[in-house]
């Protein structure tokens, strides 16, 4: 069976202009495309304007580079709860509930108590730490005198303070492998 013009895959392998040309399928890269030319009508009638375009004459190829595909929630069940907040892929692009619609990143809250980080203001207490108190080493040209690891040591308490916590990632993603996106023009 052959894929419907409009069909999205994940391919393997490297896309150049001579490999779409000869393979009927286009990178998912958000170029615009003349409808009115006649190897890509068909691509037009299967997906129109809903990836933008300037609802004339030149619509968008979807821009999937670096998103994770997502099915449309066409039941409003909750799987996306923000579901209505999706944007535009391009200019004049679906946005809702709607297929061409993108969404940003988003970090949930965690949903069950071991899982919670709570940070509030404290009363007086002290931190352990483990670190050598008499290293040294040479770090751009100073001696810093904390070294990890080392014997557990106990700071002095002190009064209320709160502790705001730092690192992590710059987004919220699963482990995953890069591949190109491609669409069926022909």
């Amino acid at each position: 069976m052959t894929a419907p013009i409009g069909s999205i895959v994940a391919f393997a392998g490297s896309v150049d202009a001579a490999w779409e040309t000869a393979n009927g399928w286009l990178l998912c890269d958000g170029r615009m495309l003349a409808r009115s030319d006649p190897q890509y009508a068909p691509l037009f009638d299967a997906i129109g304007f809903f990836w933008g375009g300037d609802l004339r004459d030149q619509f968008h190829v979807p821009d999937l580079r670096g998103y994770f595909l997502r099915g449309v929630d066409a039941a409003r069940d909750g799987r996306d709860p923000d579901h209505d907040a999706r944007g535009e892929n391009h200019e004049n692009g679906q946005t809702g509930n709607a297929v061409g619609s993108v969404q940003g990143w988003g970090t949930a809250l965690p949903r069950d108590d071991h899982a919670m980080i709570r940070v509030a203001p404290a009363g007086r207490h002290h931190h352990t730490m483990s670190f050598e108190l008499n290293a040294t080493r040479d770090v751009d040209g100073q001696d810093n005198t904390v070294a990890y690891p080392g014997p557990t040591h106990t700071t002095d308490p002190v009064g209320p303070h709160v502790h705001e916590l730092t690192g992590g990632h710059r987004e919220t993603r699963p482990v995953n492998a890069y591949v190109n996106w491609i669409i069926r023009f022909q």
